[in-house]
């Protein structure tokens, strides 16, 4: 037989000593002259152990093992060395040795060949810290959990394994199943409730995020799974968190319901706005006419005082007037909504230009328009702004120097859009500014000139009734954009008006 065959077996045995991947080593004992071991000498050491001592052959054959590695003596190990020499006991542990330029953990077996040993060991420092990190990571996700208020999680492995378990976050799909840390769910009993579970597993573990609500009794539960990632794409475990969110629920029917009441509010405003104004137009066209036929047919039979009461009824008659005709316009803007299409400002500027073409000759006005955009919107909507932002800046010029507006645009800027407060982050707005060189306002009545009926002048300096700039905000806000001024008193003022590039209906 070829074990009778000593080279044979021999060449067999040095190439498995060689090729073998733990590293082998072969000391004698070295004896003092009371025969007590004080050291050991190295008589082999295969390409394994040379690789993860970081020694060559040359290095360890022949030399002693306290000169080569001196902290065998520190750790600990010399001693177990001797213990197995002179006992034939065995020596198998695992140890961190940090020597000799060594940090790495060793699983070393250890048994008694004549007066010496036969020493095995492999280098585990990479299984060490792979399971350092899974046990800090357990121990992160048990302290992450923990501190979840209302939040029951489990995180489970690949084999469908409870790995950490905090609460019982199946309630809301398996409300008569109990679970426990450890459990393997892939061995729950047969049911819908179990398939289910599993097929949601299933597909988290495919890197698709999971998400159901569920209804218990008057409960609502959200439960969330999560996948999570190792290297390669491979999802090595999924997170699962289960939520009560009863207490949303019910607060966003409130909130519905208070949307709703705020909406039909708003509506009914309107309504009485418009159908107030309206009603209001017979009763002064009689005074206006009434007043009318005074003035004329018995203005010899009044006296002084009498034309001058009569005078007085007919302007306040047309401030009447004037009031109930921007009423209307400004409850139709909220009632009357078209079908939103682009508009090019620049030939709707150039409209108002023309429709206003006697003010601007009476006042010698300049109005210019540099690159302007095409927008969506309601076209007699965002006319009705820019008139109303472009009269303005006739209305209110400085005496004796002619009016310049200047109509300009560009994209708004991030803080341009956190400034308004009311835009939508996702959307990318033009701001668009109407600049004049007229009196101007102080700032610190910004927020008011924007609000219904709120003048900063006197009837007898600027005609006006204060709810132009009112309309102007509530047709940007109907565009989902916004609207700003800046100004200093006798400098002119500028009024920023910002609209989506493309509008999108939110809901």
């Amino acid at each position: 037989m070829i074990i009778d065959n000593p080279a044979f077996a021999a060449e067999v045995l040095e190439n498995l000593l060689q090729h073998t991947a733990e590293g082998t080593l072969l000391v004698k004992a070295l004896r003092d002259e009371n025969k007590t071991i004080v050291d050991f000498e190295y008589l082999l050491a295969n390409r394994a152990a040379q690789r993860i001592v970081g020694k060559s052959e040359q290095e360890l054959v022949g030399k002693r093992m306290l000169e080569v590695f001196p902290g065998n003596k520190t750790s600990g190990l010399f001693d177990q060395y001797v213990q197995v020499v002179e006992t034939g006991s065995r020596y198998a542990d695992e140890t961190f040795y940090e020597f000799d330029n060594l940090k790495q953990w060793f699983r070393i077996s250890v048994s008694k060949v004549k007066d010496g040993a036969l020493i095995n060991f492999t280098d585990i420092t990479a299984l060490k810290n792979a399971a350092f990190e899974s046990s800090r990571s357990r121990q992160l996700y048990s302290v992450l959990v923990r501190h979840l208020p209302g939040v029951d999680v489990a995180l489970i492995d690949r084999t469908y394994q409870l790995i950490i378990l905090e609460g019982n976050p199946f309630k809301s799909l398996m409300p008569d199943q109990p679970v426990e840390n450890g459990m393997e769910l892939s061995q729950l009993p047969p049911s819908e409730e179990n398939a289910n579970l599993m097929s949601l597993l299933k597909a988290s573990f495919r890197g698709k995020p999971q998400r159901q609500e569920t209804e218990v009794g008057e409960k609502l539960f959200r439960l969330t799974f999560i996948p999570i990632q190792e290297t390669h794409n491979r999802f090595s475990h999924v997170l699962v968190l289960s939520e009560d969110i009863t207490i949303f629920r019910f607060s966003q029917d409130e909130l519905r319901n208070k949307v709703y009441a705020l909406e039909s509010a708003n509506e009914s405003l309107e309504q009485f706005a418009y159908v107030a104004s309206h009603d209001l137009q017979e009763p002064l066209r009689k005074i206006q006419a009434f007043g009318n036929r005074l003035s004329t047919k018995y203005a010899d039979q009044l006296e002084g005082a009498g034309q001058d009461y009569i005078a007085r009824m007919q302007n306040a008659a047309a401030r009447m007037q004037t009031l109930i005709n921007d009423l209307l316009k400004y409850s139709r803007v909220g009632r009357m909504r078209e079908p939103f299409q682009p508009v090019d400002l620049e030939a709707l500027i150039e409209a108002i230009r023309n429709d206003m073409e006697t003010a601007i000759q009476h006042s010698g006005a300049q109005i210019i328009t540099r690159e302007l955009p095409a927008v969506q919107g309601e076209p007699s909507q965002l006319r009705q702004l820019f008139q109303n932002l472009i009269s303005n800046a006739l209305k209110f010029s400085q005496p004796g120097i002619p009016p310049k507006v200047t109509v300009s645009c560009q994209v708004a800027s991030q803080a341009d859009k956190e400034a308004s407060g009311n835009l939508w982050e996702e959307e990318d707005y033009y701001k668009i500014m109407v600049a004049d060189n007229g009196i101007g306002f102080d700032e610190k009545y910004l927020d008011r000139i924007f609000n219904i009926f709120q003048r900063l002048h006197g009837r007898s300096e600027y005609e006006g009734t204060g709810i132009g700039l009112a309309i102007c905000r509530k047709i940007t806000e109907n565009h989902e954009g916004a609207i700003t001024a800046t100004s200093q008193p006798g400098q002119g003022a500028t009024f920023y008006v910002l609209l989506p590039e493309n509008l999108i209906n939110h809901g």
